[in-house]
């Protein structure tokens, strides 16, 4: 599988070509991402949607080349603004339940457990950010992955435990889906 995009992508491409493994088997038709930076993830997203999808992505910037990107049997929804507003997660919600939901916004503890309990109803929730990273303290997923892990049914995708960097965890309901 190829992870060209039209643009960059702040993923380790073996990690993120497992993911679109799990993406494509899941099928999902209600798809959301938190936090889109230049829209690379986003672009797997909707190349790969499912025939009548609806994928919606939360993120502080708005960007019209997206939905160039969208097949015509797909919707794509844009909620501007910060995924931990009141409004911003109805708005959101108002378009799930979802199926899938890929949380790479905000790396603070808070963050990253604001928009789990917001979204993470759905039937699988991928984290980015998982390992450790030493060398940027701000990055505060790995603790909340590590709090969250024991209460699901979990795995992890991660290249090589020693990379200080990247990694994602897939969050499942318990009893479905995890190997």
């Amino acid at each position: 599988m190829s992870l060209d995009t039209p643009v960059s992508m702040v993923q380790i491409e073996w990690e993120f070509e497992q993911l679109l493994e799990l993406y494509k088997e899941l099928a999902p038709k209600k798809v959301l991402e938190i936090g889109t930076k230049d829209g690379g993830s986003l672009y797997h997203w909707l190349r790969l949607a499912a025939p009548d999808s609806t994928v919606v992505y939360v993120d502080f910037v708005f960007n019209t080349e997206y939905e160039a990107w969208a097949r015509s049997d797909t919707m794509l929804v844009p909620v501007q603004g910060n995924s931990h507003n009141k409004i911003i997660i109805d708005i959101a919600n108002s378009y799930g339940p979802f199926d899938f939901v890929f949380i790479d916004g905000d790396h603070s503890y808070e963050g990253v457990k604001a928009d789990f309990e917001a979204y993470g109803d759905a039937t699988v929730v991928a984290l980015h950010d998982i390992c450790p990273f030493p060398d940027n303290k701000e990055i505060e997923v790995p603790d909340f992955w590590r709090e969250i892990e024991p209460l699901y049914d979990t795995d992890e995708i991660i290249y090589d435990l020693s990379q200080g960097e990247c990694g994602i965890g897939v969050i499942y309901p318990k009893g479905k889906y995890a190997s």
